[in-house]
């Protein structure tokens, strides 16, 4: 069966081979924009997503511990405590131990960091974290169920790890 247009002009997915490169086309429209966006990071702050990221969390929650800011970003504690020591070493946080125990640092923005964080151009967690929030709960679990398939063949192929796994 061939490609067929609608009468919109738009092409319908009735091969393989177009529901194939309607696909590809899709990854490479959400690709790019991420890749925009990293790119307008980098030359506004000198920083990445992730640590841009980690400003805006600790902006809107002042005194974070690691163990939070890592939540709060689905991340792993170890990788928020490499983040919050660049941000430290650069200048943009600072750490204070908290007043319940001690032990735990507490983060929060330096004069530094929120004026890094008023350069960043929006969304300043990322496009895809905010357009997700956008979409309904459905619309998520219809994206996951649809990427499914294509991390199963990444892993399987490429040896992708958990970084790839749908989250539950």
């Amino acid at each position: 069966m061939a490609a067929t247009k609608s009468k919109s002009g738009t092409q319908l997915l009735g091969t393989t081979s177009a529901a194939r490169d309607s696909a590809l086309l899709s990854l490479r429209s959400v690709y790019a924009t991420t890749r925009r966006q990293l790119a307008a990071l980098r030359r506004t702050t000198g920083l990445g997503s992730a640590l841009v990221w980690a400003l805006a969390e600790i902006e809107e929650q002042p005194g974070l511990r690691v163990g939070d800011l890592a939540e709060r970003m689905r991340i792993h504690s170890s990788t928020a405590s490499n983040l919050c020591t660049r941000l430290r070493n650069d200048g943009l946080v600072r750490t204070s131990p908290a007043a319940a125990d001690g032990r735990a640092l507490c983060i929060y923005l330096t004069a530094e960091g929120r004026a890094t964080l008023r350069k960043a151009p929006g969304p300043q967690r990322g496009v895809l974290k905010v357009a997700l929030s956008r979409m309904t709960a459905a619309e998520c679990l219809v994206l996951v169920a649809a990427l499914s398939p294509l991390l199963r063949e990444l892993g399987s192929v490429y040896g992708v790890g958990d970084g790839f796994q749908p989250i539950d």
